[in-house]
């Protein structure tokens, strides 16, 4: 949209939407909203948000602390998410009709950093991207850096790791305070990322270089290998060394590594689908293709039919709620073709736009082990993960793209020459 001066679609419609069974569909739908209301992981989000992860991602060496250099940092549980309904938390937000509750309002009435009145605070990925990624572990000036973002309206995940990045260049020498623009980054300086925020909202100065962001930087700056990202898009803050199954889930996705197309890491911390068979195994496994495909899959479908990932309800609930709708008639099954069916076709657009097998691959960094951590040591095996992925999607080892066998299986067979599938 960008690239075309596109500012945004409006779109506005008076017709009533028919359904084939209203009735029934009330009656699946209340239904639905009873078990994600009565869920225990209702429970923990509407009380601490997504932000509560971050003890947990302590323990688990799952929160990119200092660039991904180290495991976890302690401290950070001065921005956690029970910190902050203990200390600061006076209310709730939500989605509209949603239960859970998981945003959170906050506020902070001591510090340099304090708030004249309540506003929204940082969700986890902010926390964790403004926070111990850059080796600062304050709750005003995290939720002042989450203002700062939102209100110049850009990524905090993209912001923070370029931020962060440009924190590990400096440490190894490979920029200096020329081109910052007479900045010293220093680990943990509040005051130097207040700058570099602004400097990235306004495209100014060494902000023009933050803003485009770790690969481009990571070319600039001739450190390939080091920039934490695939296709382009920046490691969200889930370190796949402590949840081996998503580096496979980054390495293949199609927008490059994102967290919100697969739910790999929620699926090993026991908030998979037990209907499906998304059940938690060894975190540190490569046994993880099978589920991180699957998952994808069902996550796809999810997406398509607007269901928060937080909102946990079952399989069947979900088929009652389509047939009553549509009237089609559809069981687990055919939503999980549906599901693979839409990851397969923005597989083959991705690959009619360029991407080859040598982009689903993760960054050098990425695979060095942190031994004195929750992560153990481990990194993810992408060599037996990958080959076995690409089976199971059936994609082609030269061009990455999805068979026209596949394709036909899938009710795509006409569409196969458009995207040069032969």
């Amino acid at each position: 949209m960008g690239s075309k001066k596109l500012k945004a679609i409006a779109v506005r419609g008076k017709a009533k939407i028919p359904m084939a069974e209203p009735d029934k569909f009330r009656e699946f739908a209340r239904g639905a909203m009873e078990e994600v209301k009565t869920g225990f992981i209702t429970q923990m989000f509407h009380d601490t948000g997504t932000s509560g992860w971050i003890d947990g991602a302590i323990d688990y060496g799952d929160m990119p602390t200092k660039y991904y250099t180290i495991a976890s940092m302690p401290e950070a549980t001065n921005i956690s998410g029970v910190t902050q309904a203990e200390k600061y938390q006076v209310g709730n937000t939500a989605c509209f009709g949603c239960p859970i509750g998981c945003r959170k309002v906050l506020h902070i009435k001591e510090g340099p950093y304090k708030t004249e009145k309540p506003t929204e605070g940082p969700e986890y990925e902010t926390c964790a991207a403004l926070g111990p990624m850059l080796m600062i572990a304050d709750m005003g000036a995290v939720n002042h850096f989450n203002k700062m973002v939102n209100g110049y309206g850009f990524d905090s995940i993209s912001g923070g790791a370029s931020v962060g990045f440009a924190y590990y260049l400096y440490e190894k020498g490979v920029i200096t305070s020329k081109d910052t623009g007479g900045l010293e980054l220093k680990w943990g300086d509040i005051d130097v990322t207040l700058k570099l925020i602004d400097l990235m909202g306004r495209n100014e100065g060494f902000g023009r270089i933050l803003q485009e962001g770790t690969k481009r930087m990571a070319t600039r700056y001739n450190r390939p290998g080091e920039d934490m990202q695939v296709k382009g898009l920046e490691f969200p803050m889930h370190d796949p060394r402590a949840f081996c199954c998503m580096g496979l889930v980054y390495a293949t996705g199609n927008r490059g590594a994102d967290h919100n197309k697969s739910g790999g890491y929620m699926v090993e911390n026991g908030m998979g689908n037990p209907d499906l068979g998304l059940n938690p195994g060894d975190r540190f496994g490569d046994d993880k293709a099978p589920m991180v495909a699957l998952s994808q899959d069902w996550q796809s479908l999810t997406d398509a039919l607007g269901i928060c990932h937080l909102a946990l309800m079952s399989t069947q609930s979900i088929v009652d709620m389509i047939n009553a709708s549509t009237g089609w008639g559809v069981d687990q099954d055919a939503i999980l073709k549906a599901g693979e069916r839409i990851f397969q076709l923005m597989r083959a657009t991705t690959c009619k736009f360029g991407v080859t097998p040598k982009d689903d691959e993760l960054p050098e960094i990425a695979l060095r082990p942190i031994v004195e951590s929750g992560q153990e040591g481990n990194v993810p095996n992408m060599a037996k993960m990958l080959p076995e992925y690409y089976q199971i999607r059936d994609w082609n080892k030269t061009t990455g793209k999805p068979s026209k066998a596949r394709m036909e299986t899938l009710g795509m067979g006409a569409l196969a020459g458009s995207f040069g599938i032969k």
